[in-house]
């Protein structure tokens, strides 16, 4: 019996720790002697080296053959994780250049009788009426549309794409959830911030001001806070190295603590090593939602520090939104208040977030089985 031909989609090979994450952890889930996998990458050979799989370019026109042949041997089309139907933020290119593209590879795919998953996917509302349409269209043309929270579910009932719609959760769930652990002598903080946040400009000085004088704060009190960056892309707009710098800069023309405040200047780090170390803290700040995820997975309290939405569908699913901030009117005796209750009854927290976690395992590895003998094995 041949093997069958899978072609794995998402925004992978741009050292950002929660597309790896999904990559890592839905690969981990398929038995490669039974299956030949291509996944496109902005950065092939690292992917090749580290999955083990057959890369491409993601640009459209790099690896234009390769990309043609791979898509016409390939059986099955996966989204895997992400964003995938919503509209860009950035104005160089069109607003609407996900949704064409996912909307021509699904058609093509249709034609030539390919299976199309979306698995675990965001979704958010779009407001062109060919935007509507693209989105609507792409989803209809699926076998299966999984979504990773019940906002993105609305969102598609709004726009009637209920035939192949089906609730699940981030892919970064399938992984195993780690036991409790106790809190540490010298409480650990670690700080995960994003440069790119909408509105940015306006609420930029606020969101650094705030989390500057917040990491002095506790640092005085004998806390030791980290900041570190889960993307390290080479363009400045999606790189969070860049918001360490200014965070940095002012922490140091307020003569912070350099023992007790530090900025990781390693090597970017992969899945699982940043889970090991994310296991050294004992609360999580994150405006990134893949830091939420992974501190669900940890067993780690949770701070969100932004109105991305996807963070505010994670947060609602697992009723914690007296945890969440806004970085537009980030305040820093909001985010005082929310530490010192969690660490006040760290017990109690510990045990919402365990049942949080233990939530969304089982809705993802639900979402995983169902597509894994009722789509991929075909009958």
């Amino acid at each position: 019996m041949k093997n069958k031909k899978l072609i794995i989609l998402g925004a992978y090979g741009q050292q950002n720790i929660g597309d790896e994450a999904m990559l890592s952890s839905i690969l981990k889930k398929i038995d490669k002697r039974y299956f030949e996998i291509y996944v496109n990458s902005s950065d092939p050979k690292y992917t090749s080296d580290q999955y083990g799989v057959d890369s491409f370019y993601t640009p459209l026109r790099k690896d234009f053959l390769k990309k043609i042949i791979t898509f016409l041997k390939g059986d099955i089309i996966i989204y895997g994780g992400g964003t995938i139907l919503t509209e860009l933020r950035m104005v160089k290119i069109s607003k609407l250049t996900p949704l064409y593209r996912t909307f021509f590879i699904n058609l093509l795919s249709k034609l030539l009788n390919k299976k199309v998953i979306f698995l675990g996917i965001g979704v958010e509302e779009v407001n062109s009426w060919i935007g509507r349409f693209l989105l609507r269209t792409s989803v209809n043309l699926s076998d299966v549309c999984y979504v990773r929270d019940r906002m993105s579910y609305k969102v598609l009932e709004k726009y009637n794409c209920t035939k192949n719609l089906k609730l699940g959760a981030d892919l970064v769930f399938l992984n195993k959830i780690k036991k409790v652990s106790k809190l540490k002598r010298h409480r650990k903080i670690i700080i995960l911030p994003v440069y790119r946040i909408p509105s940015f400009d306006k609420s930029r000085k606020q969101y650094v001001e705030t989390l500057s004088d917040y990491a002095l704060n506790y640092s005085r009190k004998g806390y030791l806070i980290e900041f570190f960056p889960m993307s390290c892309f080479s363009k400045d707009d999606i790189n969070d190295k860049e918001i360490l710098r200014l965070i940095k800069r002012e922490i140091l023309n307020k003569n912070g603590n350099k023992k007790t405040i530090n900025f990781y200047e390693g090597p970017p780090k992969n899945f699982k090593e940043f889970r090991r170390y994310l296991d050294g803290f004992d609360l999580v700040l994150s405006s990134r939602y893949h830091g939420l995820v992974m501190a669900l997975l940890n067993n780690k309290p949770i701070i969100n520090l932004s109105e991305f939405k996807k963070n505010n569908g994670l947060i609602e699913d697992i009723n914690m939104k007296d945890f969440s901030m806004n970085n537009k009117n980030l305040n820093l005796k909001r985010l005082h208040m929310a530490t010192d209750n969690i660490f006040k009854n760290y017990k109690k927290i510990l045990d919402r977030v365990g049942k949080a976690g233990a939530y969304l395992n089982s809705l993802s590895n639900k979402m995983y089985k169902d597509v894994l003998f009722n789509y991929i094995k075909w009958k």
